[in-house]
């Protein structure tokens, strides 16, 4: 019998979403998903990854869900503007939990090793603290305004950040031999990066980094003893996060109503 991918238990195994179902249905309009690790062009709904006990899915990992379902109709949902002043509130153990439950869900839908399993347990609520200290990083993304030559090709006077995806964010030294791993879960304005750090990196040396890559890339830090974070400025436009962080389409291949679509 499959042995779940978060218990490791014997039991019913079932569909888990890489990012939430609720996403795709209060989205509608979201049909086209870029895959850049398998160069295709996806659509249809989020993808399901098959290795999730009823159990496990049903139960801590749909609680997670319900908190982050919250967080959507409070905040997600709405698109900051371009001179944004945002009051975020947030429980930080369950936000990193449901953001560490997406990231393991993008890993599985690759190659192992993952680098997220060492997480699960914490995951799950099973220990109180992840294994690697953790720092969780929000980015506001706002409107982009297109060029008149954008325009004159069809595109509108302003594109909103609509859309939802997984990604790799990476620093440069000194930050850069530190952080074990760094992943991002995008949702509309909002920008999550969750930075894991190497063990044997002292608080102090931590905290440097946080203030610098803040003060560079214009995020704020969500602490585990707050609850709430006020953010005042803009991390990037939306058409500069799709250079950024979007591959071009030129040579992918086209899959319609797949079934298996992904986005990061």
């Amino acid at each position: 019998m499959p042995r779940c991918a978060y218990c490791e238990q014997d039991g019913r195994i079932t569909r888990e979403e890489i990012m939430p179902l609720f996403l795709s249905r209060n989205r509608p309009a979201y049909k086209t998903i870029l895959d850049h690790g398998r160069k295709l062009v996806r659509t249809g709904t989020i993808a399901p990854v098959r290795d999730t006990c009823d159990t496990c899915n049903n139960g801590v990992l749909s609680s997670l869900d319900a908190y982050a379902a919250e967080l959507d109709r409070l905040y997600f949902t709405r698109i900051v503007n371009s001179s944004p002043k945002v009051e975020f509130e947030y429980d930080f153990k369950r936000l990193l939990r449901w953001l560490l439950k997406i990231t393991h869900n993008d890993d599985r839908s690759r190659q192992p090793p993952y680098e997220t399993k060492p997480f699960v347990p914490f995951v799950l609520g099973v220990e109180p603290e992840p294994p690697l200290a953790t720092t969780v990083l929000l980015g506001l993304i706002t409107p982009g305004v297109t060029t008149r030559e954008q325009q004159t090709a069809g595109l509108p006077d302003v594109i909103e950040p609509e859309s939802c995806g997984i990604g790799y964010l990476w620093y440069d030294q000194p930050a850069k031999d530190d952080i074990a791993f760094s992943r991002f879960v995008q949702i509309n304005s909002y920008l999550f990066d969750v930075i894991a750090w190497r063990a044997g990196v002292s608080r102090p040396v931590r905290h440097r980094h946080v203030v610098n890559i803040c003060k560079i890339h214009r995020l704020f830090e969500l602490r585990p003893g707050c609850k709430s974070v006020v953010a005042t400025a803009s991390m990037m436009d939306y058409l500069t996060f799709q250079d950024r962080f979007f591959e071009r389409t030129s040579g992918y291949r086209d899959i319609r109503n797949s079934g298996a679509n992904r986005s990061d």
